[in-house]
Protein backbone atom coordinates (compact mmCIF):
# COMPACT_ATOMS: atom_id res chain seq x y z
CA UNK A 1 0.00 0.00 0.00
CA UNK A 2 1.01 3.87 -0.50
CA UNK A 3 0.63 6.28 1.56
CA UNK A 4 -2.00 8.12 -0.52
CA UNK A 5 -4.06 4.38 -0.10
CA UNK A 6 -3.03 4.45 3.98
CA UNK A 7 -4.51 8.58 4.14
CA UNK A 8 -7.74 7.08 2.32
CA UNK A 9 -8.71 4.24 4.75
CA UNK A 10 -7.31 6.07 7.86
CA UNK A 11 -9.71 9.62 6.41
CA UNK A 12 -12.64 6.85 6.03
CA UNK A 13 -12.06 5.14 9.10
CA UNK A 14 -12.31 8.12 11.32
CA UNK A 15 -14.99 9.34 9.42
CA UNK A 16 -17.57 6.30 9.91
CA UNK A 17 -16.52 6.59 14.03
CA UNK A 18 -17.35 10.33 13.90
CA UNK A 19 -20.78 9.52 12.29
CA UNK A 20 -21.31 6.93 14.50
CA UNK A 21 -20.46 8.83 17.53
CA UNK A 22 -23.10 11.84 15.85
CA UNK A 23 -25.33 8.57 15.59
CA UNK A 24 -25.33 8.05 19.45
CA UNK A 25 -25.57 11.39 20.59
CA UNK A 26 -28.71 12.23 18.53
CA UNK A 27 -30.35 9.26 20.16
CA UNK A 28 -29.34 9.74 23.35
CA UNK A 29 -31.00 12.85 23.49
CA UNK A 30 -33.68 12.28 21.65
CA UNK A 31 -34.18 9.49 24.18
CA UNK A 32 -33.96 11.71 27.12
CA UNK A 33 -36.32 14.38 25.34
CA UNK A 34 -39.08 11.69 24.95
CA UNK A 35 -38.26 10.44 28.94
CA UNK A 36 -38.36 14.12 29.99
CA UNK A 37 -41.79 14.65 27.77
CA UNK A 38 -43.34 11.46 28.88
CA UNK A 39 -42.12 10.39 32.14
CA UNK A 40 -43.91 7.51 33.63
CA UNK A 41 -45.88 6.67 30.49
CA UNK A 42 -42.39 6.64 28.48
CA UNK A 43 -41.66 3.84 31.41
CA UNK A 44 -44.75 1.96 30.98
CA UNK A 45 -44.18 2.19 27.40
CA UNK A 46 -40.78 0.37 27.36
CA UNK A 47 -42.13 -2.05 29.34
CA UNK A 48 -45.66 -2.83 27.71
CA UNK A 49 -43.90 -3.41 24.22
CA UNK A 50 -40.95 -4.79 25.44
CA UNK A 51 -38.12 -2.71 24.48
CA UNK A 52 -37.19 1.45 24.26
CA UNK A 53 -36.29 1.37 20.39
CA UNK A 54 -39.56 0.21 19.89
CA UNK A 55 -41.53 2.25 22.53
CA UNK A 56 -39.67 5.16 21.30
CA UNK A 57 -40.80 4.31 18.00
CA UNK A 58 -44.42 4.40 19.17
CA UNK A 59 -44.08 7.94 21.22
CA UNK A 60 -42.76 9.24 18.21
CA UNK A 61 -46.04 7.84 16.19
CA UNK A 62 -48.19 9.20 18.78
CA UNK A 63 -46.67 12.55 18.58
CA UNK A 64 -46.83 12.75 15.12
CA UNK A 65 -50.64 11.94 15.45
CA UNK A 66 -51.39 14.50 18.17
CA UNK A 67 -49.76 16.84 16.15
CA UNK A 68 -52.01 16.57 13.33
CA UNK A 69 -55.19 17.28 15.49
CA UNK A 70 -56.42 20.82 14.84
CA UNK A 71 -57.32 22.33 18.44
CA UNK A 72 -59.74 25.12 18.77
CA UNK A 73 -60.09 27.33 22.31
CA UNK A 74 -62.83 26.86 24.44
CA UNK A 75 -65.71 29.30 24.06
CA UNK A 76 -65.91 31.33 27.78
CA UNK A 77 -69.18 29.65 27.59
CA UNK A 78 -67.93 25.94 27.66
CA UNK A 79 -64.79 26.80 29.68
CA UNK A 80 -67.11 28.00 32.10
CA UNK A 81 -69.48 24.76 31.63
CA UNK A 82 -66.12 22.18 31.90
CA UNK A 83 -64.25 23.85 34.79
CA UNK A 84 -66.81 23.61 36.75
CA UNK A 85 -68.02 20.30 36.64
CA UNK A 86 -65.54 17.29 37.51
CA UNK A 87 -65.25 14.48 34.96
CA UNK A 88 -63.40 12.78 37.66
CA UNK A 89 -66.82 12.20 39.56
CA UNK A 90 -68.82 10.53 36.14
CA UNK A 91 -65.19 8.30 35.76
CA UNK A 92 -65.03 5.92 38.62
CA UNK A 93 -62.90 3.69 37.19
CA UNK A 94 -59.84 5.81 37.70
CA UNK A 95 -60.07 5.13 41.63
CA UNK A 96 -60.66 8.99 42.33
CA UNK A 97 -63.41 10.14 44.00
CA UNK A 98 -63.53 13.93 43.60
CA UNK A 99 -61.86 16.74 41.95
Amino acid sequence: MDANTTTIIIAVVVIAVVIGAIALVMRAARSRRLHSRYGAEYDHTVETVGGRRKAEEELREREKRVHAYTLTPLTAEDHSRFSTSCPIRRAPWCGLTSC
